[in-house]
């Protein structure tokens, strides 16, 4: 009977470990192939504002991280003042600047500028409404000789434009259009011609002279297509792209370190982590003792479902639904940043409507319970230390050190 039973209790840890491997493999999976899934572009605008920029290889974004950006020689001398929030070096002498978004510090604005490297702007436009995404193409003469320096915009060029529906097409320095837009991705493929994929339907490849298509079967795999700017004997990457001699990016910090309410309530994990805009929070204010309607006030409604969980830690999704639903408990949830779904955020708890308590909570643990006005220790700015370099999922009690909130005089 022992042995029988034995067997037995293996087969069922077995068999828990394989569910739990599987659940584990099907949120990943499915969490993945929803980014992958929604395209780079999906991510470009967030409430009608500009959230993230295309760069020259149109398969990865850049985020604003609020800091204004101008252009100097290497004495010094300006050449455009720091009031962009981007400034994009596109080759043959060509930079592309972008406006601060009015009112909202981290998104990029919608109005973009050329400049060559003496700093005088090129005239472009784009049909009404659009957003310039990024220059496809200088025309033949500049792609097949990398080191042609620009003073204007050849009339050969190349416009990349979108609108906020993920749609994007092609058009002249004049907002000509010269590919009608799709939902979908158009893609850099060689000096002439372009890889056009719209969802649900099929790929084709487009003569750039011609603005004819071709059905292809052709898969837009990365590293496959060469970037654009230069021939792939080049073996060159936007990544590399080296600004012309005597031209320096200079960069300008806006970030005065308060809490963000704006920022915490987007849930934004860039230019500042989630942690270290919760320790800004606990810096300016003291939690505890807090009534709830300020908590609310500052951070938010508390989460009132659960959400998605790694499913790595067996019965955490009953737990974490019976916290979320707790009168006298108030959860928020920090955005999850990898593939894996899983769940970290902080508990709140409340007597007579006054917080008495919290504590982090994690799908596995939960850290000490704080009832005294604490921080999280920091160092280099705003890198939160933890108790342990251990997982990335914190299944190892990988919480923030904190300390004693020093008195203000």
């Amino acid at each position: 009977m022992v042995a029988g039973s034995n067997r037995r209790d293996r087969v069922l840890q077995k068999r828990i470990i394989s569910n739990t491997l599987i659940v584990l493999f099907l949120a990943a999976t499915w969490f993945c192939e929803l980014v992958h899934a929604s395209g780079l572009t999906s991510g470009q605008f967030r409430d009608g504002l500009v959230q993230g920029l295309l760069d020259l290889d149109q398969r990865s974004l850049r985020f604003c991280d609020g800091k204004l950006r101008g252009l100097t020689d290497s004495k010094g001398r300006e050449i455009l003042p720091a009031k962009y929030s981007d400034i994009y070096y596109c080759g043959h002498g060509i930079f592309l600047a972008t406006d601060v978004a009015p009112g909202h510090r981290i998104f990029f604005g919608k109005q973009r500028h050329f400049f060559n490297s003496d700093g005088v702007e090129l005239f472009h436009r784009v049909p009404t409404g659009a957003i310039l995404l990024n220059v496809f193409s200088f025309g033949d003469v500049a792609e097949q000789d990398p080191n042609l320096e620009l003073r204007d915009l050849p009339k050969e060029t190349i416009l990349l434009f979108g609108y906020q529906d993920r749609s994007q097409g092609l058009c002249d320095v004049k907002g000509t259009v010269l590919l009608p837009t799709i939902v979908g991705s158009v893609l850099f493929l060689t000096p002439g011609s372009a890889f056009v994929e719209p969802d649900g339907s099929r790929r084709s490849i487009v003569d750039l002279a011609t603005m004819k298509a071709s059905s292809t079967d052709l898969q837009p795999d990365i590293g496959k297509f060469p970037p654009p700017r230069l021939p792939q004997e080049h073996n060159y990457t936007p990544f590399s792209m080296r600004l012309p001699e005597d031209r320096v990016i200079k960069i300008v910090e806006t970030d005065n370190r308060v809490f963000d309410k704006e920022y915490w309530l987007e849930k934004r994990t860039y230019p500042v982590s989630t942690e270290a805009m919760f320790n800004r929070f606990l810096t300016q204010y003291n939690l505890i003792g807090m009534p709830k309607n300020e908590v609310v006030n500052l951070l938010g409604a508390p989460s009132k479902s659960l959400g998605l969980v790694s499913g790595t830690v067996p019965g955490a999704n009953l737990l974490l639904s019976n916290l979320v639903r707790h009168p006298d408990l108030m959860i928020y949830r920090f955005p999850s940043t990898g593939c894996v779904p899983f769940f970290f955020g902080v508990k709140i708890c409340l007597e007579h409507d006054k917080v008495v308590s919290w504590f982090f909570v994690s799908e596995g643990k939960e850290s000490e319970i704080v009832t005294t006005n604490v921080v999280l220790q920091v160092a280099d700015g705003d890198r939160i230390v933890n108790a342990r370099i251990g997982s990335p999922l914190r299944q190892q009690g990988d919480f923030p050190i904190l300390e004693q909130k020093p008195i203000r005089k």
